[in-house]
């Protein structure tokens, strides 16, 4: 080494110790400084763009069908469901650990009407000469890199858990967060739309929210949490429900269908229209009907046929007839998700006199 390659050397370690050894810095925006905003959506009031969207539901309910018919109209340029502006044709992204290319996702995409063109499946890594899976967050940079290049406006995640690192222990809030932490400042700076789609958990009691794979934190560090199941009122029908939207007032839920194409012999997506139910109805499991909460029912049935009236009123009521609370709060939400019963509110909220009745919906 010479003597001024050996003097470099010194140099750029001294400076790597120093930087080692220097004590963290406060990096602070003012305010004033940021020029506002509106947000923008590549779907009112459910996917918005430079954020993080997640897409939750069981297996079997159309979620990767789904994912392939936003990614059709993206690519088209053709309105989302329930709207009607069009707008430029964009290219796509798609990380898929469950579905084959040629088999699967390419007769999809045809049956929705996608660009083919325009679709783009990351769908392995050349590191050191060998070819591996992607990894999140390892992977990053290079997805950063490809939305760039291709000017993406939608990359999908299916599913989420398939992809992330080995040492991302899924279940444990901030090790989700450190790996959607940086995908969430991609999305931010690429201006696309990220998607990433979970399985449900096995919990059966649980609302929406708390059903999604992994630490809640997933859905804490996502701006729009869509929800998707089976309607227990209409076989044969799924709905798409909004469970957390941050950044709007929630939108209805839609109703769709999944039907053979019959010339590629896949499915493909048949939007129904707005449905009144909400994303809670969709993950309750089914629970044994006891004697005891059949009563329950029967009673409420009863009670409500008369008239709407208050829970603390029935509930007073129940307990002369020998039925505890907790069973007739059972019956109560069981047939909530089947639309038998619903509340709805007196007066203003905070205000005096205010209070809640149940009733039978269509009395």
């Amino acid at each position: 080494m010479t003597d001024h390659a050996y003097l470099k050397a010194e140099a750029q370690a001294l400076q790597a110790d120093q930087q080692a050894t220097r004590p963290a810095e406060a990096a602070v925006v003012r305010i004033a400084d940021v020029l506002a905003r509106k947000v923008e959506w590549l779907w009112r009031a459910r996917i918005p763009y430079g954020k993080l969207t997640v897409f939750d539901g069981d297996p079997g309910v159309g979620k990767s069908t789904l994912i392939i018919d936003l990614a059709a109209r993206v690519t088209t340029g053709t309105p989302m469901t329930g709207e009607t502006g069009r707008r430029p044709p964009a290219s796509v992204i798609m990380l898929s650990a469950e579905d084959d290319i040629a088999d699967t996702i390419r007769p999809r995409l045809e049956a929705a009407g996608a660009d083919l063109d325009r679709v783009f499946i990351f769908e392995h890594v050349l590191d050191g000469g060998e070819s591996r899976p992607p990894e999140l967050p390892r992977d990053l940079p290079l997805v950063h890199a490809k939305i760039q290049e291709l000017n993406a406006q939608l990359v999908t995640v299916d599913p989420l858990m398939a992809f992330l690192g080995a040492d991302i222990r899924t279940g444990i809030d901030h090790h989700v967060r450190r790996a959607l932490h940086p995908a969430r400042d991609i999305a931010e700076q690429t201006r696309a739309a990220l998607l990433v789609a979970r399985h449900l958990n096995k919990g059966g009691d649980s609302g929406a929210l708390y059903r999604g794979g992994g630490s809640i934190g997933i859905a804490g560090a996502a701006r729009s949490v869509l929800t998707v199941g089976v309607n227990p009122n209409q076989p044969g029908q799924y709905v798409l429900a909004a469970t957390k939207v941050n950044l709007a007032a929630k939108p209805s839920s839609l109703a769709y269908r999944l039907v053979e194409d019959e010339q590629r012999e896949v499915p493909r997506i048949l939007w129904e229209g707005p449905v009144d139910l909400d994303a809670d109805a969709l993950v309750v499991r089914p629970e044994r009907e006891t004697p005891e909460r059949q009563e329950a029912a029967g009673f409420l049935r009863d009670e409500l046929d008369k008239g709407p009236a208050r829970w603390e009123t029935l509930a007073k009521l129940a307990r002369q007839q020998d039925i505890a609370e907790h069973t007739l709060r059972r019956a109560r939400e069981a047939m909530k998700a089947r639309g038998e019963v619903d509340k709805r509110q007196h007066g203003q909220p905070g205000e005096p006199g205010t209070f809640w009745e149940w009733f039978l919906p269509g009395h």
